[in-house]
C-alpha cells in the first residue's frame, strides 16, 4: 500500500460512510437540519442566552397608573402597536383593564399581505378600583343590625356627601348623628310608619319604661355619597337610598346606590380618554374576558 496517496482516499471514504448532520431546507423562515444519532443541535433560542442582548423585545409589565403607562408606551411603541380595552361594568374591584401590544399583527397596506406579529411585547394597565368604591359596593343592599349600620356609619361618615342643591339631604354630621342615636336606643322598642304616597318613612322609638315618652328619629329615605371609582382618581356624587326590614323582631338596615354601573362608565370614558390622549393611540373594545 502506498502510505502517500491510499492514506487520503482512506480518511475521505470514512468521512463519506460517516453519518453527519446535513441541511434539509432552507428558506425565509429558517433551516432545517437532519441530525443522526451521536450528535446534537442548539436552537436560536438557546444560543440567544449567549448573545449580548436579545435577538428581539418580549415580555409584559404591569402598570397601577395611567401616566407610567403612558410613559412607557411611548417609549416603546411603534406603527404596529395597539391599545385593547376590557370593561366590566359590574366589577367592584377590575372594571377596567388595557393592553398595548407593540409586536402586533401589521395591517395590510395597498394590497400587500399583512405581516404577522409574535404579539409576545406588550404592557398591562389595571387601574385599582378605590378604597371608598369597594367598601360601599361591597355593602350595597347588603343588610346591617343597628350597631352594625351606626358602626359603618362612623366608620365611612367622611364620604357622605351633601350636594348644594339637595338641602333637605342628610350631610355627614347629620348622618353621624343619627348613627349615634341608633346606638344609643338600640334597646329601645320601635314602630314604624311608611308614607306611600311620598315615599317618606319614619321611625319612631318608645321607652319601655315610659311608654307616654316618644322620641322619634327621621330616617331619611335618601343620601349621597362622594367617593372616586379608581385610585387616586376625581370623586363622584352617587346617590342611595335608605331602606329598612323588620326580621325576627329587629330592624335591619340597608343601602341601594342608585345606578352605580352609570358612575363606572363615566370614569372608565374618561380614564380611557386621558390615556389615548398621551399616548396618541386610538383604543380597540374587545369583549370582556377575552385573551388578546
Amino acid at each position: 500500500m502506498n502510505p502517500t496517496t491510499d492514506t487520503p482516499n482512506l480518511a475521505e471514504t470514512v468521512a463519506r460512510l460517516t453519518p453527519k448532520p446535513f441541511t434539509l431546507v432552507t428558506g425565509q423562515r429558517g433551516t432545517l437540519f437532519a441530525v443522526p444519532d451521536g450528535y446534537s443541535i442548539d436552537t436560536d433560542a438557546k444560543l440567544e442566552k449567549l448573545e449580548p442582548a436579545p435577538y428581539r423585545k418580549t415580555g409584559c409589565l404591569k402598570f397601577s397608573t395611567a401616566e407610567s403607562f403612558a410613559e412607557y408606551v411611548n417609549a416603546h411603541k411603534t406603527p404596529e402597536t395597539r391599545l385593547y380595552a376590557m370593561v366590566n361594568h359590574e366589577s367592584t374591584t377590575c372594571p377596567l383593564r388595557i393592553v398595548a401590544i407593540f409586536n402586533e399583527h401589521q395591517p395590510i397596506a395597498q394590497s400587500t399581505d399583512s405581516i404577522a406579529g409574535w404579539r409576545d411585547f406588550r404592557a398591562e394597565f389595571i387601574p385599582a378600583s378605590s378604597y371608598e368604591w369597594r367598601t360601599w359596593n361591597k355593602k350595597n343592599k347588603e343588610g346591617f343590625s343597628q350597631f352594625d349600620f351606626a358602626v359603618f356609619l362612623e366608620d365611612n361618615n367622611k364620604d357622605i356627601h351633601k350636594p348644594d342643591d339637595a338641602a333637605s339631604w342628610p350631610s355627614g354630621i347629620d348622618m353621624l348623628s343619627m348613627a349615634r342615636e341608633l346606638e344609643i336606643n338600640s334597646d329601645k322598642s320601635f314602630k314604624s310608619a311608611v308614607r306611600t304616597q311620598s315615599g317618606g318613612m319614619a321611625l319612631t322609638f318608645v321607652d319601655n319604661d315610659d311608654a307616654a315618652t316618644a322620641e322619634r328619629m327621621d330616617a331619611f329615605n335618601k343620601f349621597a355619597i362622594g367617593i372616586p371609582v379608581f385610585w387616586q382618581d376625581q370623586g363622584y356624587v352617587i346617590t342611595a337610598r335608605l331602606r329598612y326590614r323588620q326580621k325576627a323582631g329587629a330592624l335591619m338596615f340597608f343601602y341601594e346606590l342608585v345606578r352605580p354601573d352609570l358612575t363606572v362608565d363615566d370614569a372608565v370614558t374618561k380614564l380611557l380618554a386621558k390615556v389615548e390622549e398621551q399616548v396618541s393611540i386610538k383604543t380597540l373594545f374587545v369583549q370582556n374576558g377575552t385573551e388578546v
